[in-house]
């Protein structure tokens, strides 16, 4: 982890919002990288009297990473680019001291390495331009993703994700089943696979993504709340209501899924329950329009006008 955001804060290219961590690092890289790592702790610790900067750079870089190389892992990434804002401070302190020490002592030097600072911001400038191209967009910034790391699974199902958005549910799929072919276990994966298959009305397909999420991640409200829809596009309103209670079982807070449960009661005919359903789900989310909608239906639907009228 430390050689690579080094080289990342002196090669930046080949960035990614997501990088996928390969489970394993080779044998070889390791070794490598601790005798990389080793050398430049016994060369700041060597050269600390002359160039005591150089100490206090390096520790700094490597402490201010603790808590990201991996140690405790967080996600599915082996890195991340945001961590090196603050570390990096360390690797700059050591390179802009060093070159100042120097251009003191060389006074040609100076000219140089102020005409290599202006070709580094020049540089600089330039990777931003590029970089900024790949941020237009969401697809734009997973495609660039997928087209600069390996094994992106992450990236293949948040691509789906925004061309679902987008409408394009057949090439949607395509990226989930993608991510699923990397990481068959990926729970969001699969019950995004599920909503998408849904919206081909491939109900069991859907249905079965739906579960395997539930089975992999037996705590997932979406999830159950997904499948509790699929019930009910199928006439199955009792399994349905039976869904969605687990969701609110999990997630008490979900307006989504007291607006659903609300439908399910009033289907088999419990207006009462489905009016409570509606009005908790606006009670978490004013401006929930499908339930304020619901809610008025039924209202309208027991003779209410008027406070139908007041929800429409």
């Amino acid at each position: 982890a430390y050689t690579q955001y080094l080289g990342k804060i002196f090669w930046p290219f080949r960035l990614a919002i997501f990088y996928p961590h390969p489970g394993q690092w080779p044998a070889a890289q390791v070794t490598l990288a601790i005798a990389l790592i080793a050398g430049l702790c016994l060369a700041v610790l060597w050269l600390g009297r002359k160039l005591p900067f150089a100490a206090m750079g390096w520790f700094w870089f490597l402490g201010m990473l603790v808590p990201t190389i991996g140690l405790v892992q967080v996600s599915n990434q082996s890195m991340a680019d945001r961590y090196t804002y603050l570390p990096s401070i360390g690797v700059f302190l050591v390179v802009a001291w060093g070159f100042a020490m120097a251009s003191s002592h060389w006074r040609r030097m100076k000219a140089m390495i102020g005409m290599a600072a202006g070709l580094v911001i020049v540089a600089c400038a330039l990777g931003t331009v590029l970089q900024l191209r790949c941020w237009r967009d969401g697809e734009s910034v997973f495609r660039h993703a997928l087209a600069v790391t390996e094994k992106n699974f992450v990236a293949h199902n948040n691509l789906g994700n925004v061309l679902m958005d987008k409408g394009e549910v057949d090439e949607a799929i395509r990226q989930y089943q993608a991510a699923l072919d990397i990481q068959p276990r990926y729970a969001d994966a699969l019950n995004n696979l599920g909503n998408a298959l849904l919206e081909k009305e491939r109900v069991d397909e859907a249905m079965a993504c739906y579960r395997k999420a539930i089975e992999l991640q037996p705590d997932y409200a979406l999830a159950h709340n997904n499948l509790g829809n699929a019930l009910l596009h199928q006439g199955r309103v009792n399994e349905a209501v039976v869904e969605y209670q687990r969701t609110l079982a999990l997630k008490p807070d979900y307006a989504n899924a007291w607006n659903n449960l609300g439908t399910a009661f009033r289907q088999q005919g419990q207006l009462e329950e489905a009016i409570a359903g509606y009005r908790k789900a606006l009670s978490l989310h004013p401006r929930h329009a499908k339930a304020r909608n619901n809610l008025g239906a039924v209202l309208l639907q027991k003779g209410l006008e008027t406070e139908a009228a007041e929800q429409f």
